[in-house]
């Protein structure tokens, strides 16, 4: 379970060995530790120590975030993982062709995903959408080029793959774009500052999935902080960039699959100054159905798992091949 504590003047404290949540102006709740996987604290929150070290006890991850999604720090148990046992390992094998191979993969993964999804939404709402036609073939055309790239050196390689992932965004998103109803008034991905609610429910959805993917990832024993396709920068996850990826289209889907429904109205997003920013109810709406999203089965590698716990296999995948060249 993933406990969200964004509403202002809520007050934290351990009672009963419970969690217990007394939000202003709401009905108390109590929440028994080992039902909780993640907690998400926004700004305006009160947290006794007591709930902290609780928490830790427990190993469950507390995320520090903005009301616009960004992650401004965690507290998790000491005992994740094992990171400077494999640090050294994952900056000596950066340039090398195990790096360069999984990066592809990844970037391949990603490519692949977006031409499925654009598939799937298709058949979901053929009364509405244009054929996708030329834009599953220019995307194919993308993962062609993909198969024909070295695998020797990231160096060689990084300008041409970082080409091919924007060429096969650029067609995904604008058959996208023809999806969305118009009083959403999306111009199409846009990476910086949001300036309408599409955007913005997307930016705050990868978000998310961000701090899920770094709990996996710290879990696994890796370095959060050494990636191998994200250049490295200061004090930033970029593992967590590289790593999140493939898993986009999954709030891609659910954001679409908002719009297209008018579940999130206009009203429910603040405008100003040329940007856009979610309320708490739309943030409400989003998060929920991202989690009930990742909280469904999905087959992988024969097995069923719940979606958000292939972030775990993915991180511990990846940490497998790092501890293997030692």
């Amino acid at each position: 379970m993933e406990i969200i504590l964004d509403s202002y003047g809520t007050f934290v404290q351990m009672k009963n060995k419970m969690l217990f949540i007394k939000p202003k102006d709401k009905e108390n709740i109590y929440v028994p530790l080992d039902k909780i996987d993640t907690m998400v604290v926004f700004p305006g929150v009160r947290i006794t120590s007591d709930v902290l070290f609780s928490l830790m006890h427990h190993q469950v991850d507390v995320v520090l975030q903005t009301r616009k999604g960004s992650v401004k720090g965690r507290v998790w148990n000491n005992r994740f993982g094992s990171i400077a046992n494999i640090r050294k390992n994952q900056l000596k094998l950066a340039k090398k062709e195990i790096a360069c191979r999984w990066v592809i993969e990844m970037i391949t993964r990603k490519i692949y995903n977006q031409k499925n999804l654009t598939s799937v939404l298709y058949q979901q709402h053929l009364d509405q959408a244009d054929h996708p036609g030329k834009t599953l073939q220019k995307i194919e055309g993308c993962l062609n080029k993909m198969d024909l790239l070295p695998v020797h050196s990231m160096p060689v390689i990084e300008s041409e793959l970082r080409n091919l992932e924007a060429r096969a965004a650029q067609y995904y998103w604008s058959w996208i774009k023809s999806l969305i109803p118009r009083i959403y008034q999306f111009p199409g991905r846009v990476t910086r500052q949001s300036s309408d609610p599409v955007n913005s429910m997307l930016s705050y959805g990868y978000a998310m999935l961000y701090h899920k993917i770094e709990s996996a990832v710290i879990k696994a024993g890796l370095d959060p902080q050494i990636g191998w396709f994200h250049k490295n920068q200061y004090n930033k996850p970029v593992l967590v960039y590289d790593l999140i990826e493939p898993y986009r289209v999954w709030v891609d889907q659910v954001v679409v699959g908002l719009c297209t429904e008018l579940t999130v109205p206009k009203a429910l997003f603040k405008f100003k100054d040329g940007s856009c920013e979610m309320t708490r109810p739309a943030r409400k709406i989003l998060s929920v159905s991202i989690n009930k999203f990742l909280d469904q089965s999905t087959k992988h590698k024969g097995k069923r798992y719940k979606r958000g716990y292939l972030f775990f296999l993915e991180a511990r995948s990846l940490a497998s091949k790092v501890k293997s060249q030692s």
